[in-house]
């Protein structure tokens, strides 16, 4: 859009130099949201400026029109200033990193630069036309997305201390339940009314443990043992028990990478993590016909990237290996994507909301983070990120791991 305005700009000065007659292009001149201004090359004062560079400094044109262009930035930059436009004026091209143009009532205006240049029958630089722009609004959405991010950031922490210290205490607890339950089924014969009654107290101790464990894995403490695996392995030797945990209306589909994508974690874990993903994606899908797609590879995550998933705050960039599952359901609503890792938060009838709460702890204690792309009625996508353990090397007898069942589609991208 710049560049746009630049030319426009450009083909102004170049075809009216007094400035005079072209009611097109001066009403783009004087009224476009930049901020223009012509700059004789040998003096270095300004010829003539736009409505919106008086309008943002606070001063009438005829006070700018003769300026020296050097003054109108703050003492502090005045001086880089000058040594960048003396490189324009020779080389055509200069980097000048502090700009801030003073303005009337004695504050600053932060600007980004954009200089072209006129030049005459010699090749020689007559002229400079600077565009600048104010960064006041940018900044400014600048700070919110990062207050949003920190917010963002201090409640899954608080979250996951919470949900860690509950999870403690109520694994304390329900220890005392089995333990007095198992002792209880000792006391009578195996043939007593009450043994019934103490399985049913075991069983349902059991399913709150379970509960416990998510709870745990949420607040990043559930961790157990660490070994080194290969993540496309593991999601390919798990393909005949997710084949029957989503619907049958909906069609798995598998785009591993060839290379070996080597990661350093508790595999239980990250198997919950891949199941949990793959459950979501089937309930987004419902009982209309739909399609699941996995995908593993290699991603070299940069701070740009890893600053918009969900942990990325907390993480070095590098290379990282990605699981990744897409469906075709409906998408999410912007509240839905804003709370979908809050424990105990559901959209389904019956669940209790700490599926996706688990991934995202299992992935705080692994040193992950994932992203999350979704847009009413075009589905939902989630990519796992986890660092990579060492080199990616080439995977020789994966074939012989990949599942083959009725319904999958194996398609290999190396990506």
């Amino acid at each position: 859009m710049l560049k746009d305005r630049e030319e426009i700009v450009n083909t102004y000065f170049s075809e009216n130099e007094d400035f005079q007659d072209d009611c097109f292009y001066r009403q783009f001149f004087e009224e476009a949201p930049d901020m223009f201004a012509a700059v004789d090359a040998k003096t270095g004062q300004i010829k003539t400026c736009n409505k919106t560079l008086c309008a943002a400094l606070g001063y009438p044109k005829e006070d700018i029109v003769g300026k020296d262009v050097h003054s109108m930035y703050s003492p502090e930059c005045q001086k880089e200033v000058g040594r960048a436009f003396k490189s324009f004026i020779e080389h055509g091209e200069a980097e000048s990193s502090c700009l801030e143009l003073l303005k009337a009532d004695g504050s600053t205006l932060e600007v980004s630069l954009r200089e072209s240049s006129l030049r005459n029958e010699n090749g020689e630089i007559i002229e400079s036309r600077s565009i600048w722009r104010d960064l006041t609004l940018m900044r400014q959405v600048e700070r919110l997305e990062l207050e949003v991010r920190l917010q963002d950031t201090e409640k899954v922490e608080s979250l996951a201390l919470l949900a860690g210290g509950i999870a403690h205490d109520f694994n304390n607890i329900l220890a005392s339940v089995l333990g007095n339950a198992g002792l209880g089924m000792l006391q009578y014969p195996k043939e007593s009314p009450a043994q019934h009654l103490f399985q049913e107290i075991e069983t349902a101790a059991q399913l709150a443990a379970d509960l416990t464990k998510q709870l745990m894995a949420y607040s990043g403490s559930g961790v157990n043992e660490k070994s080194s695996f290969d993540l496309t392995k593991v999601v390919a030797e798990m393909g005949h028990l997710l084949d029957v945990a989503i619907s049958r209306k909906s069609v798995l589909r598998y785009d591993f990478a060839h290379e070996a994508i080597n990661v350093l974690g508790d595999i239980t874990q990250i198997r919950q993590v891949i199941m949990n993903l793959l459950i979501n994606a089937s309930d987004a899908i419902g009982d209309r016909s739909g399609m699941i797609t996995i995908r593993t590879g290699l991603l070299d995550a940069n701070p740009e990237y890893l600053v918009d998933t969900m942990l990325g705050d907390g993480i070095e960039s590098g290379y990282y290996g990605f699981l990744e599952v897409s469906d075709t359901g409906e998408g999410l609503s912007l509240e839905s994507k804003n709370k979908m890792f809050d424990p105990f938060y559901t959209t389904k009838p019956t669940g209790h909301g700490l599926g996706l709460a688990a991934v995202l702890g299992i992935l705080r204690a692994h040193h992950g983070t994932l992203r999350v792309y979704s847009e009413i009625g075009n589905g939902t996508t989630i990519k796992v990120l986890l660092p990579m353990l060492d080199h990616v090397e080439e995977s020789d007898d994966l074939v012989s791991h990949l599942p083959l069942s009725s319904g999958e589609h194996l398609r290999y991208s190396g990506r």
